[in-house]
């Protein structure tokens, strides 16, 4: 009786995550491996946020990352080490794709390299690439807005929540 009634919740919580997703804001599927703490932004995400910066901090593996929103809420997720490279985005603009690879360093997985591009060209870079790599497009018109993943002294898995960056092209 008591694995019924704790299935039942937890069938319940996930109902409550996926209509909440549903309005407005999407989630990617995570690269990397578990093991280390985890972390995730979707309940402190605002309604209608935009990005301004995206910070990776990194030099051989992806240490960090940080995001503002335009409302000045930041979410910052770092382990140790590591040189911060930003990317600051120009009024309008959205990040577009992610790439994450991730390898071996130290007997344990870990994303090794992040590349960020926008709908402008702009792009922002740390780590180095593998022969493991996912590229991790946002939905059409949605722009990454915030993160999940696990973090130790490096990011060993992540993925992103992206919301709606613009009205939908016109239909000609």
């Amino acid at each position: 009786m008591l694995y019924y009634l704790v299935s039942l919740l937890a069938a319940c919580s996930l109902c409550l995550a996926a209509s909440d997703l549903t309005e407005g804001l999407q989630a990617s599927n995570v690269s990397g491996a578990t093991g280390a703490p985890t972390f995730d932004d979707f309940a402190s995400i605002p309604e209608n946020p935009m990005l301004s910066k995206l910070t990776f901090l990194g030099n051989d593996t992806l240490n960090g990352l940080s995001m503002t929103l335009v409302s000045g809420q930041n979410f910052t997720h770092f382990g140790s080490g590591g040189t911060p490279t930003d990317l600051q985005l120009n009024q309008g603009e959205y990040i577009i794709s992610v790439t994450l690879c991730w390898g071996e360093k130290d007997g344990a997985t870990r994303i090794l390299y992040a590349e960020a591009g926008t709908d402008l060209a702009q792009t922002v870079a740390t780590g180095n690439k593998t022969e493991n790599c996912q590229k991790i497009p946002a939905p059409k018109n949605y722009g990454i807005v915030g993160a999940y993943g696990q973090v130790e002294k490096d990011i060993r898995q992540l993925g992103f929540y992206f919301a709606r960056a613009r009205e939908s092209d016109p239909v000609n």
